[in-house]
């Protein structure tokens, strides 16, 4: 019923967003557990390799401002993320 709703190209494009911020997760991780990093040293992750830098969460789109529109986009998210999990969790 959801996905009658919106068009295929859109679902397309929100799964890409979904991916880029899982990647972007995945990359985020530490190589190795360091003990006594501080708030100024940062560990190793593999987003240093990409970009020489920790990667930082990516938003592509607009925040709604709506109350509405903010509960819908939340909706829409828990239902994307948890798509995603349930097939690539197997």
């Amino acid at each position: 019923m959801f996905t009658s709703l919106i068009s295929g190209a859109e679902i397309r494009e929100k799964f890409a967003t979904v991916l880029v911020q899982v990647e972007a997760a995945i990359n985020n991780r530490p190589l190795v557990h360091e003990e006594g990093i501080g708030d100024t040293e940062e560990a190793l992750t593999p987003g240093h390799f990409l970009t020489a830098q920790k990667l930082t969460k990516f938003s592509f789109y607009p925040e709604p401002t709506e109350r509405e529109d903010l509960h819908a986009s939340l909706n829409n998210k828990k239902i994307y993320y948890t798509n995603f999990w349930k097939k690539w969790s197997k």
